[in-house]
């Protein structure tokens, strides 16, 4: 199958990036900045729906919608995600939180978008963007 993986480590303990990812703070740091506060929709819980509008510099309007389908705080989580929320397909985010002294390492996989191997290294490049935007957020 193929997907995109992302491992980068913060100097943070693990609750903080959970709740960097579950809370208020993901409109921040998803989609470096595009993303107002006042547009995310977050229930989560297992089962519970997430929305967020994105607002691009050239005018153009992306409506994530996706869904939390595991919750184990502040382990790992597991989502749905997609920019075309007509269409059912959507990709799967997998992310696990793993603390030694204070360090955390967050391995991000996503898979079943249907995209090729240049498309997801695009992907890729753009989750560096946000995780670079995440991490000033969680250290400043």
């Amino acid at each position: 199958m193929s997907g995109t993986t992302v491992v980068r480590t913060f100097p943070v303990p693990r609750e903080r990036l959970w709740r960097a990812w579950t809370g208020p703070e993901f409109a921040i740091w998803f989609g470096t900045e595009q993303v107002p506060v006042a547009d995310l929709k977050q229930d989560v819980r297992t089962g519970g729906r997430w929305s967020a509008t994105m607002h691009l510099p050239d005018g153009t309007v992306k409506h994530w919608v996706g869904e939390f389908l595991e919750l184990d705080p502040p382990e790992r989580l597991v989502l749905t995600l997609t920019d075309e929320p007509e269409h059912p397909g959507r990709a799967l985010i997998t992310v696990h939180f793993t603390e030694s002294r204070g360090v955390t390492t967050m391995t991000m996989f996503q898979t079943g978008s249907g995209l090729s191997e240049e498309e997801y290294a695009q992907v890729n490049a753009g989750y560096q963007k946000f995780f670079d935007t995440l991490e000033k957020l969680v250290t400043g």
